[in-house]
């Protein structure tokens, strides 16, 4: 290779290697082995590890309940009693009562640590989470860029 093309060579890696930076610049990406999910942080905002891990479960994760909510599935049944018989009625309450009593919540899926981060990430109305466009990725933006995004697309 000629002095020419080795200098031209280096100039063109050089230029790539600062676009590569300037487009990564604040960006962190992580990978996880447990789900082969990827999570991209584009916001401003560290992820702790707990949150990652939360996020790494997926988009359409669903925690356990940590308890039953008993009068949404005493009124549901109620809907449906009104039209059966008297009779008809009293059998159905009768039953939703033995089941309910024997009735436990289901068993944790998640930690607690998980648990609080999602609520923190929840609550937090400076960031949004979304699935990333293509690929197995979901990315943390910050709500302000996403508006601006929004505003913009």
């Amino acid at each position: 290779m000629s002095v020419q093309q080795h200098a031209s060579l280096s100039k063109a890696m050089s230029k790539q290697c600062a676009k590569s930076d300037q487009l990564n610049h604040g960006r962190t990406v992580v990978k996880s082995d447990k789900a082969h999910r990827t999570i991209v942080n584009l916001s401003n905002q560290k992820l702790d590890d707990g949150s990652i891990s939360a996020l790494s479960k997926g988009l359409k994760f669903s925690p356990a309940p940590r308890h039953l909510s008993i009068l949404d599935i005493i009124s549901g049944i109620e809907q449906c009693n009104r039209n059966l018989s008297h009779n008809g009625a009293e059998d159905v309450r009768l039953t939703t009562s033995h089941i309910l009593v024997k009735a436990k919540p289901p068993e944790s899926n998640i930690s607690q640590e998980e648990r609080r981060c999602l609520r923190l990430l929840r609550e937090n109305e400076d960031l949004v989470v979304l699935p990333a466009d293509k690929g197995n990725a979901t990315v943390v933006l910050n709500s302000a860029d996403y508006h601006l995004k929004m505003l913009h697309f």
